[in-house]
């Protein structure tokens, strides 16, 4: 498999890409990796919580890249399993889509708005693999997607607008926060993970900085603004322009899932992504969606960065209340001009 160029770029592990030798113009650096000893480890291990997930999935994407390259240090005993198990993975890809055994390429995407952390290119496949660690199946993946809330999925204003006209105040009053913004300008930037606009700065220190009681009674609020608002719009969920946005975001998507050293894949149908009708809210914080088939979207509405001072964001959760029907071979072609 070790048959690619990798392009590393000074700075962040995500800028790892591995691009074929045909389609030079980067220089060739080597991938920027701790001890390989360690860095296997981590296909082993539990996931040890969101942030330390994150930042061990981009060496553990790198690793998977490195598995494409010249460099000796893929090549060592420690990763001799995980090299086995990936190159059964695409093996079954190649056969799923009826590839002749070509060499596929692998590189890095980038996740975030693209939804993907690889391209795979099998002949005249191309496929948008997205790594989720810790799970065989889409089901026990705590989201398939991830979106900011500021999209017109709903008839009526905003969930920000809500929260910023009914809660905000009383939010800031708890801790004492006396910096304002306009309506505007908070609709306009909230949808973001950046605390320098006053108001944000304030409202994290406080959050940072605050007693347990203020902590508890922020959080009544912002939970109480959630519940309230799904219940005021889940009568009015414009199921069409969802299910558009859904299908852009899979468009030749498949998951390479990972667990304990083996590597499994998920594929999403496009009927699982075709919503009918609207369940209901659950907890307080999920908005359920039916689709075609047996499976449930679960949009869970949460605030990514602390609750209630900046970035309210959908979390889409595959419910499947039975396995999938496997993809027709009918279909292959048309997945795979959708690929290309």
């Amino acid at each position: 498999m070790r048959t690619l160029d990798q392009r590393v770029s000074p700075g962040s592990p995500k800028k790892v890409e591995a691009v074929s030798r045909s389609h030079p113009g980067t220089p060739c650096l080597s991938p920027l990796l701790m001890d390989h000893a360690a860095a296997a480890q981590l296909f082993y291990s539990p996931s040890g919580g969101r942030e330390a997930n994150d930042a061990n999935n981009r060496m553990r994407e790198a690793v998977l890249l490195g598995f494409f390259t010249d460099d000796p240090a893929f090549n060592l005993p420690v990763y001799e399993s995980l090299r086995t198990e990936f190159n059964a993975w695409i093996t079954a890809k190649k056969s799923q889509y009826g590839v002749p055994p070509e060499t596929p390429i692998l590189a890095q995407a980038g996740g975030g708005r693209k939804n993907a952390d690889f391209l795979l290119t099998m002949g005249e496949v191309s496929l948008r693999p997205e790594f989720k660690y810790g799970a065989i199946s889409l089901n026990a993946v705590p989201q398939f997607l991830s979106m900011a809330a500021n999209r017109n999925w709903h008839q009526g204003e905003s969930y920000a607008a809500y929260y910023y006209d009914t809660y905000l105040t009383q939010v800031c009053a708890i801790y004492g926060v006396t910096e304002t913004m306009s309506r505007e300008e908070y609709l306009a930037r909230v949808h973001c993970d950046s605390y320098k606009p006053p108001l944000f700065a304030a409202l994290y220190k406080a959050e940072t900085q605050g007693t347990a009681e203020q902590k508890a009674a922020k959080k009544r609020l912002v939970d109480a603004s959630v519940s309230t608002w799904l219940e005021s719009v889940k009568d009015k969920t414009d199921l069409a322009t969802i299910n558009e946005v859904l299908l852009s975001s899979q468009k030749a998507k498949t998951y390479l899932l990972c667990k304990n050293g083996k590597f499994y894949s998920d594929e999403i149908l496009p009927e699982e992504l075709q919503v009918v009708s609207v369940v209901g809210t659950r907890l307080g914080k999920l908005l359920v969606l039916q689709t075609a088939t047996t499976t449930r979207l679960e949009m869970l509405l949460r605030w990514k960065n602390y609750a209630g001072v900046c970035f309210p964001a959908w979390q889409i959760k595959l419910r499947r209340l039975r396995p999938p029907t496997s993809v027709p071979r009918k279909n292959l072609k048309r997945q795979r001009a959708v690929a290309t």
